[in-house]
């Protein structure tokens, strides 16, 4: 027997065909999907990520959290129309039973090709030394999505008792006065009976600005620390706990600095003319000219921020020569420091500000490196053309055809070379001589 398809039949089919050829229709403005759930890795309590792992929650010391994240639906992609979300959040006890609280934000609107809102909200009145669930989860004004995992914090508003205490062999509290300005001294920090210390703040005349981390909570740790000033120079210091509370900053070890000691040597370079310098600490002692030299105006001119700045004097062209002396002046085996003043107007070549020669190389150099764009201080670790250098660059921009100090130090205590520019600390490295 012949059959034939009716005409509902074969429009049925034909649509059958359609959807076959092309897919599904898109979503409509009407079809609502639910939104999101939460990615852990945007939620926050206080601006502190999240842990899932409730044996290492996220330890905070206030019970006024702020708690926030990023809330999405997929709607407005599929649309195009945008959608209104807010956040949800509830906080309760380790059992994740009934909460202890809950709140949720105002809606806002979640654009076509925009990045997901981030809302937040306040949980108010938590309890201390408590491990505390927070959740979230994403509402779109008539579904709500999926709650995240659990995020674990715990809080403690428990001030340590009390500030380190500290000790120094090098800057000792005895009533006298120890090493200069300049020169680093090692400094211990303990606990001070406090066990639940997992830093220690610390600073030079009331600022506790820098921060050092024993190797266990409570426990001492050593730091040199370098004082700018002769005379008494207070240390202050604070604990801070792994909840981030802190005992104040506070007073704990009182120094004296001897005053800088004179100079062995210092050329003001006041002559004005001839081919010779003298050295204002030794009578007999003088800086001879070696090659071509030039008499020059000497230290003038502006600070940065329009400060005048003027020095009535001379000062010393090396541009084809240099002043040498007969004999070293420095020590390069012990603790010294070189210092001087110069106005660079070629950045393109090297320049050495001060050296000294030993039998077969500087025993240090003072200068500028043209390839660097850098200030620098070097030092050989032996009087030997095969020997390594230790060399120090400046970190801060070189002015050309501005008046700069240089100041190089070598300390045999520590080891170190550091450079200082303008008064300014641009670093040191360790040298080891052989």
């Amino acid at each position: 027997m012949r059959r034939s398809l009716t005409r509902s039949a074969a429009a049925a089919a034909v649509l059958a065909l359609v959807a076959s050829l092309f897919g599904p229709a898109p979503a409509s403005a009407n079809e609502n999907r639910p939104p999101d759930r939460p990615d852990t890795a945007s939620l926050t309590a206080r601006g502190e990520a999240c842990s899932t792992d409730r044996t290492n929650p996220t330890l905070l010391n206030s019970t006024e959290l702020t708690l926030a994240g990023v809330f999405s639906d997929p709607d407005p992609a599929a649309t195009g129309v945008s959608q209104q979300v807010k956040a949800e959040f509830e906080w309760g006890p380790e059992d994740s039973g009934e909460p202890w609280g809950r709140a949720e934000s105002a809606y806002i609107t979640q654009s076509p090709g925009a990045a997901p809102p981030r809302r937040s909200v306040t949980a108010r009145d938590l309890p201390e030394k408590t491990l505390i669930g927070y959740r979230a989860r994403a509402h779109d004004t008539r579904t709500a999505g999926e709650w995240s995992a659990y995020c674990w914090i715990e809080i403690s508003t428990a001030e340590p008792a009390s500030p380190p205490s500290v000790t120094s062999e090098d800057y000792p509290n005895d009533n006298r006065f120890h090493g200069a300005p300049g020169k680093p001294g090692a400094f211990t920090f303990d606990g001070n009976g406090v066990d639940t210390a997992v830093a220690y703040d610390y600073g030079l005349q009331g600022v506790c600005e820098t921060r050092v981390e024993p190797e266990t909570p409570g426990g001492p740790v050593t730091v040199f620390i370098t004082p700018r000033r002769d005379g008494p120079n207070a240390l202050y210091a604070r604990s801070v706990d792994a909840y981030g509370n802190s005992s104040g900053c506070g007073l704990v070890h009182t120094f004296g600095v001897a005053p800088p000691a004179d100079p062995v040597a210092h050329f003001p370079l006041d002559e004005g003319e001839g081919d010779a310098s003298a050295d204002a600490m030794v009578d007999d002692r003088v800086a001879t000219a070696v090659g071509g030299i030039d008499w020059t105006r000497g230290r003038a001119g502006v600070h940065e921020g329009g400060t005048e700045y003027r020095l009535a004097g001379t000062a010393v062209s090396t541009a084809n020569g240099a002043l040498r002396t007969e004999a070293p002046v420095v020590d390069t085996d012990g603790t010294f420091t070189v210092s001087a003043w110069l106005r660079l107007d070629d950045t393109g070549d090297d320049a050495v500000a001060l050296s000294q020669d030993g039998e077969a190389v500087s025993g240090f150099r003072l200068g500028y490196d043209a390839d660097e764009k850098a200030w620098y201080f070097d030092a050989p670790t032996a009087d030997d053309p095969a020997a390594a250098h230790t060399r120090v660059l400046s970190a801060d921009p070189v002015r050309s055809g501005a008046w700069t100090q240089l100041i190089g130090v070598h300390d045999a205590d520590t080891g170190e070379l550091g450079l200082y520019v303008d008064g300014s600390h641009q670093g040191a490295a360790e040298h080891d001589e052989a």
